[in-house]
């Protein structure tokens, strides 16, 4: 029988940490005869109301395990700030019961959601590192897995010192840790994966992070990893809606 636990945090960690915030991951696949752009354009011109997400984006895989391009097209993500706020807001959009005018083309012509299998996520920022406000940029995602007695401490700290290498060298990208909460596959425990996404302010800055490692810089030197990562997959995020904007 497989055994379902959640990710280790010890107590001194957990009170270090701000709140993480609440991201549901939703793979959707584009219509025939739309494309990428079509779905950010919908996407950016939806009304938003004090129920929607807190922001959104559209994620769309550039390199990435073909296991993933061979079902969907791209990915939906959409940032709570807790589970509370999402389940009330969730509810209060079911409940509703004023007139919604409809937009000339609909996100649904354009694109089909699987919101069956969609994940919630916990995704915590490294402290110190850049944010990203702009339209679109890029992305990397590492898949991970903690080694045997290891957890999210150790996997947080150990991220934060690579964030802490890399602003030696004047890049200091967004770099996030992010554990699986709801709807991970049935039969895999959840219990030691993560993920760490780097999100570029620009793709320069992207590019001139990988870069770095082509010219021989070691963000990892003196560091003992706790986890063993893939090869990173890249994307390119386009935002379609942030709170205030």
């Amino acid at each position: 029988m497989a055994v379902y636990f959640l990710i280790g945090v010890s107590t001194g960690f957990a009170q270090d940490m701000l709140p993480a915030a609440v991201v549901q991951i939703v793979p959707c696949v584009l219509n025939e005869g739309y494309a990428v752009q079509d779905a950010v354009r919908v996407a950016r011109s939806l009304r938003r109301d004090e129920n929607s997400p807190n922001a959104a984006f559209i994620r769309e895989p550039l390199f990435l395990d073909p296991a993933f391009s061979e079902r969907y097209d791209l990915v939906a993500a959409l940032y709570y700030p807790s589970f509370s706020e999402l389940i009330s807001r969730r509810e209060a959009n079911q409940a509703s019961t004023a007139p919604r005018p409809e937009p000339r083309t609909r996100l649904r012509d354009v694109m089909a959601c699987n919101f069956a299998a969609s994940t919630i996520r916990l995704s915590r920022a490294i402290p110190e590192t850049d944010g990203f406000t702009g339209g679109d940029t890029l992305m990397t995602v590492r898949y991970c897995e903690l080694e045997e007695g290891r957890d999210l401490s150790d996997a947080f700290e150990f991220v934060q010192s690579i964030a802490t290498a890399y602003r030696a060298e004047n890049s200091n990208l967004l770099m996030q840790v992010t554990t699986p909460r709801l709807g991970n596959r049935i039969g895999r425990p959840a219990g030691r994966r993560l993920r760490v996404n780097t999100v570029a302010s620009t793709s320069t800055a992207m590019a001139e992070r990988l870069d770095l490692s082509r010219n021989g810089f070691n963000a990892l030197q003196g560091l003992t990893s706790p986890m063993r990562c893939s090869v990173p997959a890249l994307w390119r995020t386009y935002a379609t809606f942030r709170r205030g904007n």
